[in-house]
């Protein structure tokens, strides 16, 4: 950081961050540096202390860890409440967001560790402490104002939010299901999920059911449209890929077995689905319908996203396990997936784009504008999702 005096204390990092192109201001988000002016044990203090968020409670309430709060050095943790004694001056989103400077835009994947727990990784890594249903995959997006939001099936069944918002819904998921989260223009964020009663439901700045049964162990696909609404795409329980949200209605096309769609968004309204049709088969539907001559692997879904050119990138896991894409850029990719498992895709500022997928070692890979391992574990039959930040 650019320190004010370049004397590295506390009391300089606030400005520092500034100086840096990195936000400065009153929200919390896990990862980010709580400072304070003065030292917590001395308020006439001159030198400043900074903290880490590890955690945000349903109350507003956050969770800071830290060193030297007693003055001799030691590693402590509090529980911190707004309104309350001790509150940070200002939050510096340094490790939780990239700074505005970051060439081609940045990236931040979710995921399903081996341990049972989310983490997250790319432009921050760090396990949340939050442990997951078996056998489910976390959905992650970015909102206006450049933070995430996630959603994922928590270990007790039930829907959670985790980001800027972190909390527990008190909505029941079906097992083996997974949410999918999307942006919204006004900053707002809605999800789609499948209830524990089949049912697909939505919860966000519009929270209902939508009267429309699932196909079990499928999971709904959502995407913010350009004029502030939403669509969500889905296999129903006829086995058809079905939408709902600004468009509803049947598409007529029928999807493989446990096999989940996925949704791109254009600028000028429109939008494309990917899915594996019911002969095992790459199809897309929306702005363009049409098979795309490429088998998938059983049970396994596609991945797409709107590139800032107007074009789609579709990523895929081939009937030989193979990672493949397609769109605007057709090609097999060199890395094996694991079995059942499912790539994410990402488009970035700069008009590329980075696959995120479980590699057949077990382990989060990434690849696009760069390849390489990611140096996690995930758990067996789940899939990590992307977002550029």
């Amino acid at each position: 950081l650019d320190f004010p005096g370049g004397d590295g204390d506390a009391r300089g990092w606030a400005q520092g961050a500034m100086n840096s192109g990195y936000r400065v201001d009153g929200r919390p988000a896990v990862g980010a540096v709580a400072w304070f002016g003065s030292m917590p044990y001395d308020p006439g203090d001159r030198v400043g202390h900074v903290a880490i968020v590890g955690e945000l409670y349903g109350d507003g309430s956050i969770l800071i860890q830290e060193y030297n709060t007693d003055g001799a050095g030691n590693y402590g943790e509090r529980v911190l409440s707004p309104g309350g004694g001790g509150w940070p001056t200002a939050f510096l989103h340094i490790a939780d967001l990239s700074p505005a400077t970051t060439a081609g835009g940045g990236y931040q994947t979710a995921l399903q560790a081996n341990t049972g727990e989310l983490w997250i990784a790319g432009q921050r890594t760090a396990a949340l402490g939050l442990g997951m249903a078996p056998g489910t995959s976390p959905a992650i997006t970015r909102l206006a104002d450049g933070t995430y939001q996630g959603a994922f099936q928590s270990n007790t069944g039930e829907l959670w939010t985790v980001g800027r918002d972190t909390r527990p819904l008190g909505l029941g998921m079906a097992p083996g299901t997974s949410p999918a989260i999307t942006g919204l223009a006004d900053g707002t964020y809605q999800i789609a999920f499948q209830a524990n009663n089949g049912e697909l439901w939505t919860v966000g700045r519009d929270t209902r059911p939508l009267g429309l049964g699932m196909a079990p162990g499928t999971s709904p696909a959502i995407t913010g449209l350009a004029d502030g609404t939403y669509q969500i795409a889905f296999q129903a329980n006829t086995t058809e890929l079905w939408l709902a949200g600004r468009d509803n209605r049947a598409t007529g096309l029928g999807m493989a077995p446990g096999t989940s769609p996925a949704l791109a968004a254009f600028p000028d309204g429109s939008y494309d689905v990917a899915l594996q049709a019911n002969t095992s088969e790459l199809w897309t539907t929306g702005r363009d319908t049409r098979p795309w001559g490429l088998g998938m692997a059983a049970g396994t879904s596609p991945a797409i996203a709107a590139l800032a050119d107007g074009s789609v990138q579709v990523a895929l896991q081939a009937n030989t396990r193979e990672l493949w894409t397609t769109g605007r850029d057709t090609r097999a990719m060199g890395l094996g997936m694991a079995p059942g498992t499912s790539p994410a895709i990402a488009a970035l500022a700069d008009g590329d784009y980075e696959v995120a997928l479980q590699a057949n070692t077990g382990e989060l890979w990434v690849t696009g504008r760069e390849t390489k391992p990611m140096g996690l574990g995930m758990a067996p039959g789940t899939s990590p999702v992307i977002t550029s930040i």
